[in-house]
């Protein structure tokens, strides 16, 4: 059943369902990744590849390995979670399923129907089991190369589908707004909900337009901010440009801790010789 005037399970964000828009967005991404995992995880059972190793390869890596029961263990469970959650929305939802012949089937199955799933009263528990079974599966996998967050999707209006789910779930948002990520060599990057496709930088500089005024503690900059947008400072720096006046304090957090403006620190951080000459802002 469906809920008015409520909050969302995960993040409380008021929302019309039991999972508010980012957060389906977020379970639909870990439904489309995990058949990629699933399929690392296979090589790992069967011996095609080390769980959890460096990506580095060492002498004797091109030997057979054995059997992985660890590997074996946890693709079971990640299977039976899986269709237990498939199992669930049919029944409590009527959904007329057909045949799934692989794990890559049912992921799919699930992705296509998560409004079904945060319609449901079951959706909070359900996408912190995705969540966790996801994050439990990287770990254990050898990890493909590292993705860069690079901000929203910044199509407006996404396509006439979209718009249409979200009506359903008295959503007014026309802009995309699917979070975007891809290899940090990528030059273009393919939005996965609206199938846009942007060159990497018009999407950084978009969210650097939307977020130069947003106030921030050092700590989120430093641990999180900027290496995003690969423009580091260490911490014992970005404290003193504040100490000494050069990056303004523009408020404080709830906790009484200093925040500053993302702008403000790119701005000091461009005057500073070694980027100046490399043309960094």
């Amino acid at each position: 059943m469906t809920q008015s005037g409520t909050e969302c399970d995960v993040c409380g964000a008021k929302s019309q369902l039991f999972l508010c828009r980012n957060h389906i967005d977020e379970l639909a991404e870990l439904f489309t990744g995990l058949p990629r995992f699933m399929a690392f995880l296979q090589d790992a059972v069967l011996g095609r590849t080390r769980m959890g190793g460096p990506q580095r390869r060492h002498r004797g890596d091109e030997q057979p390995m054995r059997y992985n029961p660890k590997a074996s263990t946890l693709y079971v469970d990640a299977r039976n979670t899986l269709t237990t959650w498939l199992r669930h929305v049919v029944e409590q939802h009527g959904i007329d399923t057909p045949a799934l012949a692989t794990i890559s089937d049912v992921c799919d199955w699930l992705r296509r129907h998560v409004a079904a799933i945060a319609a449901d009263e079951a959706a909070g528990e359900c996408f912190t089991e995705i969540a966790d079974l996801a994050e439990r599966i990287e770990r254990a996998i050898n990890r493909p190369e590292a993705m860069r967050f690079l901000g929203p999707c910044i199509t407006n209006p996404v396509p006439d589908a979209v718009l249409l789910e979200r009506r359903k779930a008295d959503d007014r948002e026309t802009r995309c707004n699917r979070a975007l990520t891809a290899k940090r060599a990528a030059k273009e990057v393919t939005c996965s909900q609206c199938h846009a496709t942007r060159s990497v930088d018009v999407v950084i500089e978009a969210l650097l337009d939307e977020s130069g005024h947003m106030l921030l503690t050092v700590r989120e900059l430093v641990d999180y901010v900027l290496p995003q947008l690969e423009e580091p400072v260490p911490a014992k720096t970005l404290e003193r440009w504040i100490r000494n006046g050069d990056v303004p304090v523009r408020g404080h957090d709830a906790r009484g801790v200093i925040m500053v403006q993302l702008s403000d620190v790119r701005d000091m951080r461009a005057t500073r010789p070694r980027h100046a000459k490399a043309g960094v802002r």
